[in-house]
């Protein structure tokens, strides 16, 4: 077995988020920095860091009960009245929504109890807040549009479907697909029977200088990961096909490569990772902006708060509405740029942007850059987006058509879930009244 400071080594790099793949190499670089004179003999084997992730989890677990046993306040000290002028978060499915409105119930009467046995005033106004969660609201509505796209072109390409043998597994869900892209191509190769050390040996080889973007799996209640994963499918694409037809001339027998260079040689699925794309980086990535900074933006002294949330939503709405009378609009590069251009007042009370949202979104396509194959450094976001509304490769620019129909479905099925007065989105949405619009 390997000694503490190896372990040590090893789960410090885990922590930091460092692929498994990469360990050893800063090991390498972490003795030769600190001591040159020392000869490395053997290296844990790349099972043998995985299996560390294992052994970080259970450190993670101790830390965490310990923290339970010594931060926890004793128990007559535990009070519901202490959460007065806090907030009851929840996300936004039934049960949640009616567990924080028992929970905000509970919190005002032990309140009003705890004023009764300390002779205090029970007329003045008891103050506890109760916010959904918009990270929530917004995978609510890309999980409909996921299954929508998905039904749609299963009747686009039924007779194709039909035709192919079922033990290839070929599905239209864009989740499906990012799970096989994950599983063959991970740089990691965390999935044994996938090839991602190959591809990457391959691209290196092949193109130096390629920019590859991560692919985020997409699972659990993450669903707005089927949109930025397909961002990523639709720039590695021409890789992965490339890679896929060079190593299934050598053999037939791999279901996981032949599936994926079915779906990826598909125009249908092309245009489906296309119109994904651009919701992500067009609805998603500005709402989870919003989602997440709100606080911030307040506190900064702009007239925001998560009350303004719903003013984005507002947004939303007018943009997929105007999608629903000309889908053209959809692919327009300005117009999807705009949807968010009227949801802050300035001195004046003239509608403009919100200028922190605006400035977030600018550095993610202006300055913020990742590292490419051969090392340089490139504007990852920049060069999507043009490929996404300006398409150079002649199978991108093939979809055009076809992404004009998704469009539409897209728009439908959003303003449907906007509007569906069962659901959380609803409240915030002025055209139907919502509560808190």
């Amino acid at each position: 077995s390997w000694p503490l400071f190896v372990w040590e080594l090893i789960i410090e790099q885990l922590v930091n988020g460092t692929p498994p793949s990469s360990v050893n190499d800063n090991i390498k670089l972490h003795v030769k920095k600190f001591s040159p004179t020392t000869e490395i003999k053997e290296l844990p084997s790349i099972w043998t860091i995985r299996r560390a992730r294992t052994v970080l989890l259970v450190i993670v677990q101790t830390l965490a009960a310990y923290r339970l046993i010594h931060d926890i306040p004793s128990p007559v000290e535990l009070h519901l009245s202490k959460l007065e002028g806090g907030l009851i978060n929840a996300d936004t499915c039934n049960a949640a929504r009616l567990t924080s409105k028992k929970l905000l119930e509970e919190v005002e009467a032990a309140v009003q109890e705890k004023r009764e046995e300390q002779d205090k005033s029970t007329e003045e106004e008891i103050v506890v807040l109760r916010q959904d969660c918009h990270h929530h609201m917004r995978n609510v509505w890309i999980g409909a549009v996921t299954k929508r796209l998905s039904s749609f072109l299963n009747e686009v390409v039924q007779t194709d479907l039909e035709s192919m043998h079922q033990r290839l597994r070929i599905s239209t869900k864009m989740d499906a697909v990012l799970r096989a892209v994950d599983k063959e191509f991970s740089l990691p190769a965390n999935y044994p029977k996938g090839h991602g050390d190959m591809f990457k040996y391959w691209l290196q080889l092949n193109h130096p200088g390629a920019l590859l973007v991560p692919v985020e799996r997409s699972s659990g209640s993450r669903q707005d990961l089927a949109c930025e994963g397909a961002a990523a499918v639709y720039w590695n694409r021409k890789y992965y096909v490339q890679f896929l037809g060079e190593v299934l001339k050598g053999h037939k027998d791999n279901i996981l490569q032949e599936n994926l260079f079915i779906v990826l040689t598909s125009m249908e699925m092309v245009a489906l990772c296309r119109v994904m794309a651009i919701l992500h980086y067009k609805v998603c990535m500005p709402m989870r902006w919003l989602a997440g900074n709100t606080h911030h933006i307040g506190r900064a002294g702009y007239d925001w708060s998560a009350r303004s949330m719903g003013k984005a939503i507002d947004a939303i709405e007018t943009a997929m509405l105007e999608i629903l009378e000309d889908s053209s609009k959809f692919l327009d590069k300005e117009f999807m740029n705009s949807i968010f251009s009227c949801i802050h007042e300035d001195e004046d009370g003239n509608e403009c942007p919100l200028p922190p949202l605006v400035e977030a979104m600018s550095y993610q396509y202006e300055n913020k850059k990742t590292v490419a194959m051969d090392g340089s450094k490139v504007l990852p976001f920049h060069k999507l987006n043009e490929e996404l509304f300006c398409p150079t490769r002649k199978e991108n620019v093939e979809t055009t058509g076809l992404c004009d129909m998704m469009a539409w479905e897209i728009a439908d099925c959003m303003l449907q879930e906007l509007r569906d007065e069962t659901k959380a989105t609803s409240d915030y949405l002025s055209s139907v009244g919502g509560e808190f619009s």
